[in-house]
């Protein structure tokens, strides 16, 4: 929509959909046809499309549990379910809840079995993480809701546990990545302004922060690291984000040449260490 971003290595090899950020494609035309695609409204309306998602997927949830479970279970379901620690201390009532499935047989097995098939499956793929488990959790928490049926009390617990967490995690936890773009975007539009070109290269955990939604608006190139898997089974492979965490300094220097054996001057060192911008197909920063 508006001629930037980045193309990470699964769109490359088809590995996705484009049905999710389709949602957010139509709503960056829209914002970009009405002339409302303010930087604001650039980071926050996916947000709010997501917002809508997930209450139809919890309404949608609701509506299966009700299929397996008694109504009054499936309210616990979704309560479960809907709670963001995802499996801290869900993982109590879930291993409870399928003890108790397991020795009375009050609920199916059905989305245990599923769900162990689908955990088996990805536990063979040479590229794991830890998102991929997420489409197990409504299942899961299916279990917890029979769990929680006859022990209501620790409902209490979780609540005490999870809205302190919620908090947390949701306003400080993690939270370098939006303030430095934040910092940056608004250090680069008094520096530079809208129209005078600037790159970031950004030197962080594989996707760790955000790209151009936050620089829209600005004339910006951005590059991070690249993480992408071995996918064409090249011997002894070392990405590029491993490779820069492990030795950070060799990543981007390009030689150590010999100064002086006798320093006039605390500021100097016995060597000058040279470092390379355009190494690996740098930007320039």
């Amino acid at each position: 929509v508006f001629a930037v971003g980045h193309l990470s290595w699964e769109w490359r090899h088809s590995l996705r959909s484009v049905i999710h950020p389709l949602f957010i494609a139509v709503a960056y035309y829209l914002l970009h046809f009405f002339d409302v695609d303010s930087n604001f409204a650039v980071i926050f309306v996916p947000r709010l499309i997501h917002v809508v998602l997930f209450a139809i997927s919890d309404r949608c949830f609701l509506e299966m549990a009700k299929h397996v479970l008694s109504p009054l279970e499936a309210r616990y379901a979704l309560f479960s379910y809907g709670i963001p620690s995802v499996l801290t201390v869900q993982l109590i009532p879930i291993v409870g809840g399928v003890v108790m499935a397991l020795r009375w047989r009050g609920v199916t097995l059905v989305p245990l079995v599923i769900s162990l098939f689908y955990i088996i499956f990805h536990s063979f793929l040479a590229h794991k993480e830890h998102r991929f488990l997420l489409p197990v959790i409504p299942l899961l928490s299916i279990y917890a809701g029979y769990f929680f049926v006859i022990r209501c009390v620790l409902i209490i617990l979780l609540l005490l546990v999870n809205i302190p967490l919620a908090v947390y995690t949701g306003l400080y936890h993690q939270i370098g990545p939006f303030t430095a773009s934040d910092f940056i975007a608004k250090h680069a539009m008094i520096t530079f302004g809208k129209n005078k070109h600037f790159s970031v290269l950004q030197l962080m955990p594989c996707y760790s922060m955000p790209q151009y939604s936050h620089m829209h608006g600005l004339n910006c190139t951005l590059r991070a690291l690249d993480c992408s898997p071995n996918l064409g089974n090249i011997g002894d492979f070392i990405d590029e984000s491993d490779m820069f965490h492990s030795n950070p300094l060799a990543f981007i220097k390009c030689s150590r040449l010999f100064h002086a054996h006798f320093l006039t001057s605390d500021r100097q060192d016995s060597y000058i260490v040279v470092v390379c911008r355009n190494q690996t197909d740098w930007i320039n920063t």
